[in-house]
């Protein structure tokens, strides 16, 4: 149930598929990134920056119960409180 953050290659996704399908499926939250053009260590910059300003951010939400008031993805926080309300099986 711990939540799982992919973000992953093109290169390298499809053999992650099944994983995140199942972490999906079995109501883990997860959630997935993919990054044209780019290898398991990232090169370009604005990738690279992306994927550490969504590290952050990621981390700050689930461990911190924090939110960042400038986020580079506003509609993140929406799939991510989602996902927390599903994961914890109350609703309403």
């Amino acid at each position: 149930k711990t939540p799982i953050l992919m973000q992953l290659a093109d290169h390298e996704y499809l053999i992650s598929l099944d994983t995140f399908m199942s972490l999906r499926n079995a109501g883990t939250p997860v959630e997935m990134f993919i990054y044209p053009g780019e290898y398991h260590l990232m090169w370009q910059p604005a990738h690279r920056r992306a994927a550490y300003l969504r590290n952050i951010d990621w981390f700050d939400f689930w461990l911190r119960g924090r939110e960042n008031v400038e986020p580079e993805d506003p509609a993140q926080y929406g799939r991510w409180r989602a996902m927390r309300v599903a994961a914890s099986g109350v609703h309403g």
